[in-house]
């Protein structure tokens, strides 16, 4: 049993409740793991005053910024008074968030840094004025703390690192919104961990090629890397979780394919070193493929361009304005074409022939492909739509990859077969489109539409993106984490 812990009173500021009209739900994330035994008002049984949220576990754990921001300040302290050792985040909008009663020495940011959503603070302890080892969790608008979060961390609840907060954060957004004005939806201005639609200018590229079956069954897994260090999978999206290996390492560049020819789809890391590593299967250890390259790690796709079986690695060359391959990603760079673009480009096989092209939406609004990364190119169809709101998968079983759009603006999804052929509408939905991504989840040799819901922590599922949405599993986890291809 994890005793009541008491912690710090109500220090300056005042207590906010919100009720905006617009909510904001998942904004924020829980940075700890453990059971709730104070809220903002008092401590969990007890007539007293209380700051914040207290996550209490005897263990301790890691700790996690909820949300994207700026480092303010970091406090090493083993006085018995206070916060202790904390770290103070600003985030949009004007919240700031405070991570109090951390160990001492345990921080892993400095002030001024910026941090991701999910990025390690430090870990759990009982600095300042603490009687046990837990989290004192502070969110504050303009200086006064939102007790409106009472309604999400009640007291006696048991809760997870990495869960999305159900509670309204007006004004900073679900980490999806356009907070840049470029109609692309994106997490408060940082790129998004998923390989999803939610991208902009300068982030890494989805993963159109790519795949997430893990063991070889034909059918797309659902991918998670948990903060915790964890990768996590579900078979077909349908399967309890099971654990793949521990990386402990950025997984926002991470890429899936078959590598070695086994059919399992295998983690590939670009590390910060240059070098590329690979995780055959996502269970083994780090092999290292290849010495370091000049390749930035967000400049590269994977695709099979020969047709063996095994992947490739693919460089949009900006500086050079050439694609280069190393083929099996261990071979020296290959440059397949000059003079090409580097933008606006997706990975897929659009002639059925098993070697990936490059697919390419012209600045007029016309489709080019150019087949296994070479030149010339051929002309395809014509749309006018933007590339980072379409994806590429093969959604009818013809083993060609089709063009799939999900339409802001009507709600319906449209699929042009092969890339070729004009819009066919396919359902109404309805849904965020960053949220969606396409694999074959069922094994059938059609690629789905996978839909994360991020309030019920439900994951839903469109067959080949005609049929209805299917209940798959229940998860309530960051689906900005999740990767299906």
């Amino acid at each position: 049993m994890v005793a009541v812990v008491a912690t710090l009173a109500l220090v300056g500021g005042t207590v906010a409740a919100t009720s905006p009209a617009e909510a904001a739900n998942g904004a924020m994330i829980v940075p700890a793991t453990g059971r709730i035994t104070g809220t903002v008002g008092s401590h969990c049984g007890a007539n007293d005053t209380h700051s914040g949220t207290d996550i209490a576990r005897l263990s301790g754990g890691q700790v996690v910024a909820a949300a994207a921001g700026t480092v303010v300040s970091v406090t090493q302290s083993t006085a018995t008074t206070g916060y202790g050792t904390q770290v103070v985040l600003q985030h949009a909008a004007g919240y700031t968030t405070r991570y109090a009663h951390l160990v001492v020495n345990s921080t892993t940011v400095t002030p001024g840094q910026s941090v991701r959503q999910g990025q390690a603070l430090g870990s759990m302890g009982s600095t300042g004025a603490s009687s046990g080892v837990h989290l004192h969790f502070e969110v504050r608008v303009g200086g006064a703390v939102q007790d409106g979060l009472n309604s999400y961390f009640t007291c006696g609840r048991n809760v997870t690192l990495g869960t999305p907060v159900g509670w309204s954060f007006p004004g900073l957004g679900d980490g999806l919104a356009d907070r840049d004005g470029d109609k692309i939806p994106n997490a408060a201005d940082s790129c998004p961990d998923t390989a999803g639609f939610g991208l902009y200018a300068g982030c890494g590229l989805p993963r159109t090629a790519n795949s997430t079956d893990f063991d070889g069954n034909g059918r797309a897994d659902v991918f998670y890397g948990n903060p915790n260090g964890q990768w996590w999978a579900s078979d077909g999206g349908t399967s309890n979780w099971r654990t793949l290996a521990s990386g402990n390492v950025e997984t926002s560049l991470f890429q899936f394919a078959d590598f070695d020819g086994d059919r399992r789809s295998d983690v590939f890391w670009p590390s910060a070193d240059g070098s590329w590593r690979i995780s055959s299967g996502g269970v083994s250890s780090w092999v290292r493929i290849n010495g370091a390259r000049e390749a930035p790690g967000h400049e590269l796709q994977l695709g099979d361009f020969d047709g063996d079986g095994r992947a490739d690695v693919f460089w949009a060359n900006s500086a050079k304005q050439t694609w280069q391959v190393s083929y099996g990603g261990t071979s020296a760079w290959v440059t397949t074409a000059s003079d090409v673009p580097n933008t606006d480009i997706r990975i897929a096989d659009l002639d059925g022939d098993g070697r990936d092209d490059v697919f390419w939406a012209h600045p007029t609004g016309a489709w080019w492909a150019a087949s296994s990364a070479k030149t010339p190119w051929r002309t395809m169809a014509s749309a006018g739509v933007p590339m980072a709101e379409m994806d590429l998968a093969d959604l009818d079983g013809d083993r060609r990859a089709d063009v799939f759009w999900a339409n802001r603006a009507d709600g319906r999804w449209y699929v042009s077969s092969g890339g070729v052929a004009s819009w066919l509408s396919r359902v109404f939905a309805g849904d965020p489109p960053e949220r969606l991504q396409l694999g074959d989840l069922d094994g059938d040799g059609r690629a789905d539409v996978h839909y994360a819901d991020l309030k019920a922590g439900v994951w839903l599922s469109s067959s080949g993106a005609v049929s209805s949405w299917q209940r798959l599993a229940f998860a309530g986890v960051d689906p900005r984490l999740l990767v299906v291809r």
